[in-house]
């Protein structure tokens, strides 16, 4: 529709490729392939002469951004704090989401923040990049159900395995409001500041 390039490189795939089921950056090996991987995206990206990135629906961790200034658009309210100064709201994909409903929020928030490096597994960098923007609040709606069935929901999941259950769909459902009132208002705001 606007005439942008398109450049695919498969993630799951260049792990298969390596022998490696999984993408996940729980042992070195994966850690090397991810390189790899982040290597073969930013050299595919420069032929268009690209000198900023805007990461949005992109899950896996890419140190580009050691290359490039980068930001990423998160379905959390990076904000808000624990005692220690850890952001409450960080992690994958549903995982802030559900986080804030069992936490009792009235309202989820998106923020943009500054990519920032990674070293290791990443968990520690993860999401820990200065936030540069903060939507307005979406009001969470329980839809008729009360927090402690949602939090039985957790109780009853099987490590390591896709659930498919109420909370689950919940939180997917707010991520979707989430896109729109919140995601597609706050990034381009950050993006062109």
């Amino acid at each position: 529709k606007y005439s942008l390039p398109l450049v695919e490189h498969d993630i799951r795939k260049f792990y298969r490729d390596r022998g490696e089921d999984s993408i996940k950056l729980d042992c070195p090996r994966r850690r090397e392939i991810r390189d790899e991987w982040s290597d073969g995206l930013l050299q595919k990206i420069m032929e268009y002469n690209v000198q900023f990135a805007c990461f949005a629906g992109f899950v896996p961790l890419s140190n580009i951004a050691r290359h490039l200034p980068c930001l990423n658009v998160h379905p959390g309210d990076l904000t808000r704090c624990d005692e220690a100064g850890n952001r409450i709201y960080a992690g994958l994909h549903i995982l802030p989401v559900e986080r804030a409903i069992l936490n009792g929020e009235t309202s989820l928030r998106s923020s943009v923040i500054l990519v920032q490096p990674y070293t290791g597994s990443g968990a520690k960098e993860m999401d820990a990049g200065p936030v540069l923007g903060i939507s307005t609040p979406l009001p969470i709606d329980l839809e008729g159900h009360t927090l402690t069935e949602l939090t039985q929901c957790c109780s009853t999941r099987i490590p390591g395995t896709r659930c498919n259950d109420v909370l689950r769909n919940l939180a997917l459902a707010h991520i979707e409001r989430l896109k729109l009132r919140g995601d597609h208002i706050v990034f381009p705001r950050a993006t062109a500041d």
